[in-house]
């Protein structure tokens, strides 16, 4: 920046981020590009590089799986409370309705025959993993809704989780304001179709001429039935496909990957040579004599020594060297302080871009104790739910409004009022509303948080369907058991035991006193 004069002016900005020289930010001069500019030249390659990882890197791997144990875990399950007031029906009616959803849900998502999955594999529960996995790794996952009939079997919808490198614009035209990265959009940037290849473009078994096909699905049927879901998550505004989380650590991860490698090679190395032989033999006479029959004569005894020398005392070797030799043993340590110091630097920032802590990583809860863990796991838990969130709203629920249409279809839901199922459409929001149920948060402590809880409850801050679903447990089902259970106990002449009296014999230990 400069003025008439020609005087240059970048160090009288405002901002220090906004100069141009200086040892802090002089040659450091970023393009300012779009979102989609500044990613989608670059993906392909990125993508390779993180799917490499995942293959080859345990880091990676278990990273990623620690990541999807927090976010989907073994399934999903909803729990559906309709509201009443916007549908204009009693609370009775409404909680009806929602056990009807429920249950059609289940239907659906559980069978043990997969029919859910296009491909006759995977349950509903899975089906949501895999798709999450490959957002997680790509930064896109996607999955298209199927209608298709089958023999004694009520549902039309399946779901099919494809490949993200399957999506990409036809025929290889280059992007612009119609399409981006096989996403098709509208006059206000809205996503309307998506375009995928018919088979991956790296598949060289049988499938090279499928992959030079695409097939052009739109994102939701006319009257609002989704079609195709995309979950990525949407940092810019104008994106049109994601960025995976792995991206901003892989050079981290490349690193770290090295520099193990280089330290297992050299223990390694260090491991097969124990000691060695020095000679007394001049390498100045050597140099000079190396072809004389004196030094040739020399070698050969020297030889002919170490081929036969062999003395053994009770089974123990003793090493016999040729006269004027001396054994030197490798004694010297590797430094391993640095190895791992650097290793956890690595997996610490590795962590922090994928969402997790660095012990859930690198598998090391040496240095943990409660409080640090329950810090850890708090702030972790914030992220988990921002996840939860758009997974539920950019692919479960609408997975869940496509499945209920179907219900309808059979009968298996029963609307009030004497609405169609084109009414599911027009408030699908006051039929749908509820929460998804996923894996348990858990509890560093099992005494002294349970307890918490409850003092939550009794002071009004919090309530028991609240407190159940932190846990992944679905509050009417176990009220259900507890019930039943109650009854068993009840018949057999027992008397179920209660917290206060199992507190009571348990009594209060050292260990059990609260901490200051």
């Amino acid at each position: 920046m400069a003025n008439r004069e020609g005087t240059d002016l970048s160090f009288n900005v405002g901002y220090k981020a906004g100069q141009t020289r200086g040892q802090d930010v002089g040659g450091w001069l970023p393009s300012q590009q779009s979102a989609d500019a500044s990613w989608l030249w670059s993906r392909d390659l990125a993508v390779a590089r993180t799917r490499e990882l995942m293959q080859n890197e345990p880091w990676a791997q278990g990273g990623v799986d620690r990541k999807l144990d927090m976010l989907v875990g073994a399934g999903w399950r909803p729990i559906i409370r309709p509201d009443a007031q916007a549908l204009g029906i009693t609370e009775e009616q409404a909680q009806t309705l929602g056990s009807q959803i429920e249950s059609n849900y289940r239907l659906w998502g559980e069978d043990p025959l997969c029919r859910c999955d296009a491909e006759d594999t995977l349950t509903a529960s899975w089906l949501l993993y895999l798709q999450v996995m490959e957002a997680e790794v790509t930064g896109d996952g996607v999955s298209v809704l199927r209608m298709r009939e089958r023999p004694g079997w009520g549902f039309r919808t399946c779901v099919q989780v494809l490949d993200s490198d399957r999506l990409s614009n036809p025929n290889g035209v280059a992007d612009d304001d119609h399409i981006r990265g096989g996403v098709e959009k509208d006059r206000y940037n809205a996503p309307i179709a998506y375009h995928f290849r018919n088979a991956h473009p790296g598949d060289v078994l049988g499938s090279t001429s499928k992959s030079m096909t695409w097939e052009r699905v739109e994102r939701n049927e006319p009257y609002g039935r989704p079609k195709v879901t995309h979950l990525f998550e949407k940092r810019r505004p104008g994106q049109s496909r994601g960025v995976s989380r792995l991206v901003a650590g892989l050079a981290r991860f490349k690193g770290a990957s090295r520099l193990t490698d280089n330290e297992l090679a050299n223990s390694t190395i260090n491991s097969l040579f124990a000691g060695t032989i020095v000679s007394s033999f001049d390498p100045a006479v050597a140099q000079d004599h190396l072809m004389s029959s004196a030094t040739a004569g020399y070698q050969d005894l020297r030889q002919k020594f170490y081929e036969t020398a062999d003395p053994r005392l009770a089974g123990a070797r003793i090493q016999h060297l040729f006269p004027g030799d001396e054994l030197k043993f490798l004694t010297t340590p590797r430094e391993t302080v640095a190895f791992e110091s650097f290793t956890t630097v690595f997996l610490r920032s590795i962590a922090s871009s994928l969402g997790i802590t660095y012990e859930q990583i690198a598998m090391d809860w040496s240095k943990v104790n409660y409080s640090s863990a329950r810090a850890a796991l708090i702030e972790v838990w914030r992220g988990i739910q921002r996840q939860r969130s758009m997974v539920a709203m950019m692919v479960a629920t609408p997975w869940l409004l496509a499945v209920t249409e179907d219900g309808i279809d059979q009968g298996k839901i029963e609307l009030p009022n004497g609405a169609t199922w084109e009414d599911l459409y027009e408030r699908p929001a006051a039929y749908l509303r509820g929460r998804w149920l996923g894996p348990a948060r858990g509890w560093v402590d099992p005494v002294k948080e349970p307890a918490g809880a409850i003092l939550q409850v009794e002071a009004g801050f919090n309530n028991w369907e609240d407190v159940a679903a932190e846990q992944g447990i679905d509050f009417d089902l176990n009220l259900a058991g507890l019930k039943r259970q109650k009854g068993m106990w009840h018949d057999a002449g027992l008397t179920p035991p209660a917290l206060a009296a199992m507190m009571a014999m348990r009594g209060t230990s050292e260990d059990d006193k609260p901490n200051p």
